[in-house]
């Protein structure tokens, strides 16, 4: 898909999704609205873009039964994104956090 290869950050990050997560787990899938994060972590949940990651919008999805906020990091390349981001990090428990991706608890 779009010439995703499996050394790609989406391939990764779908497996580390599958392997770290349980089956049944809900996702905030952060991607501007690209399906295929759920698809490649064989997850279910919701898409999201990061200017939709507020408190709110989060609290929602945790009481709608989500337990993990993933994204790729590539997509938060301006300074508001990337304020998020940190933001995100700052408040949430990683369970993986590297140079390409996140999966973050959302409890």
């Amino acid at each position: 898909m779009n010439g995703e290869t499996e050394n790609s950050a989406l391939f990764k990050m779908g497996a580390s999704v599958q392997s770290l997560t349980d089956e049944n787990a809900l996702i905030v899938a952060v991607n501007e609205g690209n399906p295929v994060v759920l698809y490649r972590s064989n997850r279910k949940g919701w898409n999201s873009s990061p200017e939709d990651l507020d408190s709110l919008f989060l609290q929602e999805k945790r009481a709608q039964g989500a337990k993990f906020i993933v994204g790729e990091k590539n997509i938060f390349g301006n300074n508001s994104r990337q304020q998020t981001l940190n933001r995100l990090l700052s408040n949430y428990e990683s369970v993986v956090n590297n140079s390409e991706y996140f999966i973050l608890k959302l409890n």
